[in-house]
């Protein structure tokens, strides 16, 4: 019987939909990278990318990779038979698709990266595999070829053992090490920025929070390695040059903290996600403020190479807004903000990949001073009833 095979567009769209450990996780920069190339070298973070998350997922699931089903058929004369009938779970559909020859290069190309760990294991466990016995690798790469049932199930039997081995790997001290050192700076960072959200709310009453996406007109893709670092070098060059700018232009003069993160997408290139926090007691509309912002950073920053994205200017379509005029009694609307921290700190599956050693991609500004305590004492209020709206986190570029 002939296996069922789907395209590259639709299980990008299959595994997107299904509920897995991915949920929340995966950002609409990030989903360029499934459903878009552009290049060779474009092409391999793409499958890097893919197998990180997929080593997460079947690390953390227990799904096989293939089941069989004894169905009962009726012919037109009457007669019946019990069929067998071989079936591809979705894991095992996906671990086909990177059973070709680009997952063996990716080790070569990014040999002077510090892979992540999920990465790394899967790469590493493949390889062992192939050093093992060869002519098991090609009977993955044939797969399509093999129609009969028996053939399917002594095949897809092999992967199994291969995701067998690949969780139980994942269960050495090594790996955990490994984990835990990733973990480890996501929540120090995490940790860092609540702190700073925190601070500014115990020092100022009211803060009016802005959120703009800077990008660039012509995207900044990574085509090859040289240029990778040219890029990369331009993208810091321009944001540090918008940083030390906001010390002397007025349009910064109310601004009482920020926040940035850097990320690649392959249509976007390099762009940079900022939060601005303004004293809510001097500015109110946030909306023109943006857009202010991102006009400098089109014309006279990047002299017409960037674009912005105006987030507040869509307050309406977020579930969690956390952007606007927030006071500090106002604990929904802070929370929310809270939970786009967690969004900006998340860990970068390929961070290393596309950002030279060094380098960085995120920062905040510093801590405020500690508030006097002179004066009248905060009144506290109830919280108010908020919109419902999209997701902060997921609100497309």
């Amino acid at each position: 019987m002939k296996n069922k095979f789907i395209t590259n567009k639709e299980r990008s769209d299959k595994y997107f939909s299904k509920k897995s450990s991915l949920d929340n996780e995966i950002s609409d920069v990030e989903m360029e990278c499934y459903l878009t190339s552009t290049s060779e070298y474009g092409s391999l973070i793409e499958s890097l990318f893919w197998v990180e998350r997929l080593a997460k997922d079947i690390i953390l699931s227990k799904e096989k990779s293939y089941e069989t089903k004894t169905r009962r058929y009726v012919d037109r004369y009457g007669y019946e038979d019990d069929k067998k009938e071989f079936i591809i779970t979705p894991t095992g559909n996906n671990v086909l698709s990177l059973f070709g020859g680009k997952i063996v290069r990716l080790r070569d190309t990014f040999c002077r990266h510090s892979l992540t760990p999920y990465a790394e294991h899967f790469i590493k466990h493949l390889e062992d595999m192939i050093l093992l016995d060869d002519n098991k690798w090609k009977k993955f790469q044939w797969i399509g070829c093999i129609y009969s049932v028996e053939g399917n199930e002594g095949v897809f039997g092999e992967i199994d053992e291969f995701l067998d081995g690949l969780r139980g790997k994942a269960q050495s001290k090594e790996f955990e090490k490994k984990l835990n050192s990733l973990n480890r700076s996501v929540k120090e960072n995490h940790k860092s920025l609540l702190s700073y959200i925190d601070a500014l709310f115990k020092r100022y009453s009211r803060l009016l929070v802005l959120r703009v996406d800077l990008n660039y007109s012509e995207g900044n893709g990574i085509e090859d390695e040289p240029k990778k670092f040219k890029k990369y070098g331009q993208v810091k060059k321009d944001f540090e040059h918008f940083l030390n700018n906001m010390r002397s232009n007025t349009l910064f003069d109310h601004m009482r903290g920020y926040v940035w993160k850097l990320e690649y997408g392959r249509l976007s290139g390099y762009h940079y996600h900022v939060i601005f926090l303004f004293a809510g007691s001097k500015v109110r509309e946030d909306v023109n403020i943006v857009m202010m912002i991102g006009e400098y950073w089109n014309k006279t920053i990047t002299k017409g190479r960037g674009r912005y994205y105006n987030c507040n200017d869509k307050k309406e379509f977020y579930m969690r807004c956390g952007i606007g005029m927030i006071n500090h009694y106002d604990t929904k609307l802070i929370e929310n903000l809270r939970m786009l921290a967690g969004y900006l700190t998340k860990a970068d599956y390929y961070f290393r990949v596309i950002v030279p050693k060094k380098g960085k991609s995120f920062g905040k500004g510093g801590m405020p001073k500690p508030k006097s305590n002179r004066g009248r004492p905060r009144k506290v209020k109830a919280d108010r009833k908020e919109k419902p709206s999209f997701d902060a986190a997921n609100l497309p570029l």
